[in-house]
């Protein structure tokens, strides 16, 4: 029987229990809130495919006493906080006024945290709300249209949660007691205990590590929003052990490093096109072509068709990518702060000492997830997000406005800064972020819309229902052909000003975006499937790079280097990824790409060789192995049938995950050393010999 199907059979007992709750609550109106809550909680939580009400019986009799204790918590709570009313008028009505204005902030807090357990699977973490606290809305359009989408819902939750709080507390004050707080303490004791015992036998039952873990994360993630706040925010601001795993001797030791200069100096461009899925070039599965002018940039330069994010969340991926370090750095929600000790070179900061005029345009907030403490080098002429030019900082190039509102802007800022270098006969360096594809793919009144039906999309980020997914995935092809003709302008600007030729121009979506071909995986910042994690990534340099395509596996990390290498610049020794043109680079079958993804869901990936790939939930401990060669939709989970590839996989990730946290938690590695380049260490050969028979 599943979750849902127990529903009716658990609200008729809990209706027959009514008279005997009665007897363990203060008063009638506290044995209602205490009914109403638990019964309400059941049912919404047995719809959950995932959750405690389909891991058996042990399993729902659990999450019945265990709801049912937290409501009696709750309740005996309110009549505790309502006795607190008392003394004279002014004293009541003072004190009544803040205990309703703390009721209705929780109230609205676990509505919220229920919105967002019925459109991502679990409730608010500690994570969340850390990450959440660094968007400033108004400054970046796509996500304040996202803002505002769910503004409306909460704020008819806070106002509902305003009118029920004091509503209830006065009722509480008015109702006659049925129980004294002697024998409540008892029934809540009792409560506690049975819910312990049944946890118990409910371990027992899921022995196995891996159902043991997915129990734990039903415990943490799944149960109630009030117990996933205080859990996670325990695990958070917890220190976890971290063990010394690293051969110091594999590893480049921080000093003095020497100017970089460029053997073979040319002006770049890099622009990231947000949400820029593989399959944007070159046409959608009718032939129809969405996005030419980066069509025209594959054809000319180099093509990476197998090119993987290091995050499937742009917060991690952008710094990943400039910096070329991955983006694992700690157990929980990794932020970056000026204050940081270990050692990074953004690729900006690097060609400045190289004698290069470098800018920073983005239509994003670039200090979402704080990446502006990383992007926004102070070697830059010229940093120009949303955020910045509202506030007025680093003023622009003379005669352009900049307001942030869209791609338009951006590009029109930094064709005027190139236009400025060019004068002047400056190499430079400047990158442009457009955001254009982002959801919920939003482009200006009277741009085209070619692709249809486009109308009638949900606003909800973390799931729309599968009968949206055509007209979501049509809006996405408008987008992405609408950051193309800014795309396309820039490059005509380049042609015009007649430096196309002697310019390196780098293209690359920082994730991808998915569209239900995985049942109910809509957007990105989940999982690395491979809609959301393979991205084009194109480099255009006549005479520098070759006009073809290569199709081996290759990750963003290795954008710089590759860059860097082109120009006849020595990579800076912080980074970790490869020149991708260069003669050590490792062959196919034993190329890593890691993936790391750490906002509402944590979850790791890797694909080896192109061909075998782990996907591992850090929430739940489940891992799934997809042979990408047999199985390119990720349809099937290959663990049964390739458990060599299966162990192989799964040692290489764990080992990169250790060292990752090892290096940055430990100031014996980062403190002395810069980050391990683990594709060339001995942990990563020592890896690969596990279950060595399977061969990619």
């Amino acid at each position: 029987m599943s979750g849902f199907a127990r529903v009716p059979r658990l609200a008729r007992g809990l209706g027959h229990s009514l008279p005997l709750l009665l007897e363990f609550v203060p008063n009638r109106a506290v044995g209602a809130l205490v009914v109403g809550g638990t019964t309400a909680q059941v049912v919404l939580l047995a719809r959950d495919p995932a959750g405690a009400f389909a891991r058996g019986a042990a399993g729902g009799a659990f999450a019945l006493v265990m709801i049912a204790w937290m409501w009696l918590t709750a309740g005996w709570g309110i009549h505790l906080a309502a006795r607190l009313v008392r003394g004279g008028r002014a004293a009541r009505a003072t004190t009544f006024v803040l205990v309703s204005i703390a009721g209705t902030a929780f109230a609205a807090f676990e509505a919220s945290s229920w919105g967002l357990y019925l459109q991502g699977g679990h409730f608010a973490t500690f994570d969340a709300v850390m990450m959440l606290r660094s968007f400033a809305p108004g400054s970046d359009a796509h996500m304040t249209a996202l803002y505002r989408s769910e503004l409306g819902r909460f704020a008819a939750l806070l106002l509902a949660s305003a009118a029920l709080a004091p509503s209830f507390l006065a009722l509480s004050l008015r109702s006659r007691g049925t129980c004294s707080p002697s024998a409540a303490r008892r029934v809540w004791l009792y409560f506690a205990l049975l819910a312990a015992l049944l946890n118990f036998f409910w371990a027992q039952r899921d022995a196995d590590p891996t159902l043991r873990n997915v129990r734990e994360a039903i415990l943490r993630e799944k149960m109630d929003p009030a117990l996933t706040m205080l859990v996670t925010t325990c695990r958070a601001l917890g220190s976890p052990h971290i063990a010394p795993c690293i051969d110091a001797r594999e590893l480049v030791a921080r000093g003095p490093v020497e100017e970089p200069r460029a053997r073979r100096p040319r002006s770049v461009v890099f622009v990231k096109l947000e949400s820029m899925r593989a399959d944007a070039i070159p046409a959608t599965p009718d032939g129809r072509v969405v996005m030419p002018a980066l069509a025209r940039l594959a054809r000319e330069g180099t093509h990476f068709t197998r090119a993987y994010t290091n995050s499937t969340q742009t917060n991690y991926s952008d710094p990943s990518v400039h910096t070329s370090l991955y983006p694992l750095r700690s157990a929980g929600n990794a932020v970056f702060s000026p204050r940081d000790t270990w050692p990074r070179m953004p690729i900006s900061s690097w060609l400045a000492r190289a004698g290069y005029s470098t800018a920073f345009f983005s239509s994003e907030d670039m200090g979402w997830g704080t990446m502006s403490a990383v992007l926004r080098a102070s070697d830059l002429e010229v940093f120009a997000d949303p955020t910045s030019s509202m506030h007025g900082e680093r003023a622009l190039a003379p005669g352009v406005a900049y307001d942030g509102r869209d791609d338009e802007w951006t590009v029109s800022a930094s064709i005027a800064w190139i236009e400025e270098k060019v004068r002047r006969h400056a190499p430079f360096f400047v990158t442009v972020d457009l955001q254009t594809p982002h959801f919920p793919y939003s482009i200006p009144a009277g741009a085209p819309k070619p692709f249809e039906p486009c109308e009638g999309m949900s606003a909800r980020f973390w799931s729309y229902p599968p009968d949206e997914a055509e007209a979501a995935r049509n809006s996405y092809h408008n987008a992405l052909l609408y950051a193309d003709g800014q795309l396309g302008r820039l490059v005509a600007a380049l042609e015009r000003l007649g430096i196309l030729g002697d310019t390196l121009i780098a293209v690359w979506g920082d994730h991808g975006e998915m569209f239900h071909e995985v049942p109910g995986r809509v957007t990105h910042g989940r999982e690395a499937w491979e809609g959301a994690s393979r991205v084009p990534m194109v480099i255009r340099a006549p005479g520098l790079v070759p006009a073809r395509t290569d199709d081996e596996p290759v990750e963003l990390l290795d954008l710089v280097p590759t860059v860097c290498g082109r120009l006849g610049i020595p990579p800076h020794p912080s980074y970790q990824g490869i020149d991708l043109f260069s003669s050590d680079r490792p062959p196919v079958a034993r190329r890593t790409c890691f993936v790391h993804t750490h906002s509402l869901f944590e979850t790791d990936a890797v694909v080896l060789g192109g061909r075998f790939k782990l996907i591992a939930d850090r929430d739940t401990g489940v891992e799934r192995l997809f042979d990408l060669a047999a199985d390119p939709l990720e349809q099937v989970d290959a663990s049964a049938r390739e458990p060599l590839a299966r162990e192989r996989t799964h040692a290489l990730l764990e080992t990169w995950r250790n060292t990752q946290l090892a290096y940055y938690s430990l100031d014996l590695y980062s403190g002395h050393f810069y980050a391990p380049r683990f594709w060339q260490g001995e942990g990563l050969l020592s890896a690969l010999e596990v279950g060595s028979r399977s061969s990619p």
